[in-house]
């Protein structure tokens, strides 16, 4: 699994490499074109028409296979981390575990064990003490 993501990674660099170099000449050929129109009096408007319209092209098209190629490396490194399935069963025992339970009006904690028993209780039936004044243990 190392080796598929060291590829990968590199996979990736050398094409974001090759697209940033290759905009880089196209933008350089979109500048050398547009001087040669420039440079004639009577073609002036459109030298800096076609200088425009192609800078603002190309930086669309640049713009959008980077945002797709980082898209792509969102999108999948999300997916990668929601692979893990949620167990909501065991969420929900978690918090009634935390949470304690509370009495009923007929109805008190055990003060040795903290277990809910009925107010007129004598001993706890889950830790059988004897509660009050009655005196000793079960």
């Amino acid at each position: 699994m190392a080796q598929n993501s060291w590829f990968r990674t590199g996979i990736l660099y050398f094409v974001d490499t090759w697209l940033e170099y290759t905009v880089f000449i196209l933008f350089a050929g979109l500048i050398y074109v547009s001087w040669q129109f420039l440079k004639d009096e009577n073609t002036i408007w459109l030298g800096l028409l076609i200088l425009c319209v192609g800078i603002l092209t190309l930086s669309l098209i640049s713009w959008l296979i980077f945002s797709l190629i980082d898209i792509r490396y969102l999108l999948k490194t999300i997916s990668e981390n929601t692979k893990r399935e949620i167990d909501i069963n065991a969420i929900t025992k978690q918090e009634s575990k935390t949470l304690p339970p509370v009495p009923a009006e007929d109805e008190k904690y055990c003060p040795y064990c903290n277990s809910i028993i009925k107010k007129n209780a004598k001993k706890c039936r889950f830790c059988n003490m004897w509660l009050g004044n009655n005196g000793g243990n079960a």
